[in-house]
């Protein structure tokens, strides 16, 4: 019999090297096909994540309509409303921000058409400093009637290239558009339908698993599910705490484009740990080019609010639904953003807090199977080191030998 299980180890071996020689040797054709699938299954990914973002929100409008007693059609009235308020958001940011933005940017262009029509002045008042520049372009053989052909050469070439990238961008939009609808329909099924897949996929990992480790797997699920609604939700909710802070500081304080900045940083804190830097630096930009002076008093203020907000609201919206130690979340973020990009930095906290939260969860059950004695006990000092060492030295330096008695 153990014979027979060596033969099974030893084959389950061989096939295995197999697969990752094979693997290793057409890894080209692996990922060209990878690349394939992921094309046809985008929209049912996308589908997937816009469910379970939707449903987060709509659970809690759910108890509301339980509560107030409404059971036939609840999940589709609840499905509607939180659509509703979804779209309702989207809508009032782009009502805030867009105008501003838009004026902004006319500010922004007029003040550059000033100072570009400055230019002249300014090179004449410096003619005698800037001398050498003057005579080197009087001397310089320069065919000016080349110089604006190949200008106008490179021009319709742009315009041609702005033809045939609009041609792209329309057939990517349409193709976008298209995966974009059909991911909705296809989130629209997984949340109206959402006990019936549960059930279905429950059914599945018993059929095909031992009771212990399908319980093991039921409950794996269940922790990345409450992680990442947790850190989803608390995620929305810090951003906005904090949004509306650097409203109210911003408008109290007197500081110009309060509303954009604060709605700036609120879509932006979306990000953790880096993506309110961003907005801030899109806030001391706006307000340095109506007063550079502001827009250093803007930086200190963000300083302050930023202490505020990672030691009160963070720790007490997020931290608790994350779980994670600042190094480690720090660390997902760095290393999320190398691999995915914003989208990583999204995902590895809540899939960082799950691996941490089961490997705790192994290193207790270990330490109580073992009957490990943990740091609590154990006294780690200088001094009680040297205690114990000198103790070691005294049992095991000879002892005298004990008297001997004569018998008269």
């Amino acid at each position: 019999m153990k014979l027979e299980y060596k033969y099974k180890q030893l084959l389950l071996c061989a096939v295995c090297a197999t697969l990752v020689y094979i693997s290793l040797t057409n890894l080209e054709s692996i990922l060209a096909y990878a690349g394939t699938v992921y094309t046809v299954l985008k929209p049912f990914i996308y589908g997937a994540v816009m469910a379970f973002v939707i449903n987060v929100p709509m659970r809690k409008v759910e108890g509301m309509l339980s509560k107030a007693g409404l059971k036939k059609s609840k999940r589709t009235v609840a499905y509607l409303i939180t659509l509703i308020i979804i779209l309702a958001a989207i809508n009032l940011f782009f009502l805030i921000v867009m105008p501003q933005l838009i004026q902004t940017l006319g500010i922004l262009a007029a003040k550059l058409e000033r100072f570009i029509n400055t230019i002249p002045a300014l090179l004449e008042q410096n003619r005698e400093t800037l001398g050498f520049l003057f005579s080197y372009l009087e001397s310089s053989q320069i065919n000016w009637n080349e110089w604006i052909a190949k200008i106008s050469e490179g021009l319709q070439n742009f315009a041609f290239s702005l033809i045939g990238g609009g041609a792209g961008f329309l057939t990517g939009f349409v193709g976008g558009f298209t995966n974009f609808i059909l991911s909705f329909i296809f989130s629209v099924y997984l949340v109206m339908g959402k006990e019936k897949i549960c059930a279905a996929a429950k059914n599945v990992v018993l059929a095909f698993f031992s009771h212990d480790s399908a319980q093991r797997i039921f409950y794996i699920a269940g922790l990345c599910n409450k992680t990442f609604s947790g850190f989803l939700s608390g995620q929305c909710l810090e951003a906005v705490i904090l949004g509306v802070l650097f409203v109210i500081a911003m408008t109290v304080f007197g500081f110009p484009y309060a509303v954009l900045v604060g709605t700036v940083i609120a879509v932006t804190a979306l990000i953790p740990v880096f993506g309110a830097f961003v907005g801030a630096g899109v806030g001391i930009f706006l307000i340095a080019m109506e007063d550079p002076i502001q827009a250093v008093w803007f930086l200190i203020m963000f300083l302050i609010i930023q202490q505020i907000e990672n030691n009160l609201i963070y720790p007490h919206v997020v931290g608790s639904s994350v779980g994670l130690p600042s190094l480690l979340v720090f660390m997902s973020v760095i290393i999320g953003g190398s691999l995915m990009g914003v989208w990583g930095m999204l995902l590895f906290i809540p899939s960082a807090s799950v691996l941490y939260t089961l490997a705790s969860e192994s290193v207790k059950k270990r330490i109580e199977k073992e009957q490990i004695p943990t740091d609590k006990g154990l006294d780690c000092s200088p001094e009680k080191e040297e205690n114990r060492q000198d103790n070691v030295k005294e049992n095991l330096s000879p002892q005298p030998a004990p008297p001997r008695h004569t018998e008269n």
